[in-house]
């Protein structure tokens, strides 16, 4: 009975959240990784993002599971939401260092917004999960107003 009260709870609250995100296509989060990993179709983020009202940057390029992308490849998606944040930035490392990069930068830069979602809510799914669906509806709400207030310009990942 109680099992059964939380998935009530669980499927509800995300309801209602669902019910708050913009229609319209899902505007493209990248959540950049150590080494570039990019997690695409059929996995749990990714799941997680799209209950949130997004799609990854795996998904705009195409693959499933996780890859690991070429920089130069990463930088030409139009990413409107991104974060480089890894919960492996301590101590240093060349891998993280990596999230550093000004091409990544740059590319943070012509994002709509930026996010920064605790490593806890992506490991496995449970009712904390509904706290980065919650961060990513009003990210998608940002975005949205970020995006009427300045329109993306015909050049490739200008905005």
């Amino acid at each position: 009975e109680r099992a059964e009260a939380i998935i009530a709870d669980f499927k509800s609250r995300l309801a209602a959240l669902q019910a708050e995100i913009p229609p319209g296509e899902k505007p493209i989060y990248a959540s950049l990784q150590i080494n570039n990993t990019l997690p695409g179709k059929g996995t749990l983020y990714t799941e997680v993002v799209n209950a949130g009202g997004f799609r990854t940057a795996g998904e705009a390029l195409g693959f499933s599971g996780y890859q690991t992308v070429p920089l130069e490849r990463l930088i030409q998606v139009p990413a409107d939401l991104i974060s480089t944040r890894s919960q492996y930035e301590s101590p240093p490392s060349m891998a993280t260092q990596s999230l550093r990069h000004p091409l990544l930068r740059q590319m943070a830069s012509r994002a709509y917004a930026a996010i920064d979602i605790p490593a806890r809510y992506t490991t496995c799914t449970t009712p904390e999960t509904l706290n980065m669906v919650a961060q990513l509806v009003q990210a998608r709400k940002d975005v949205d107003a970020a995006k009427k207030a300045k329109p993306r310009t015909a050049a490739v990942g200008a905005r």
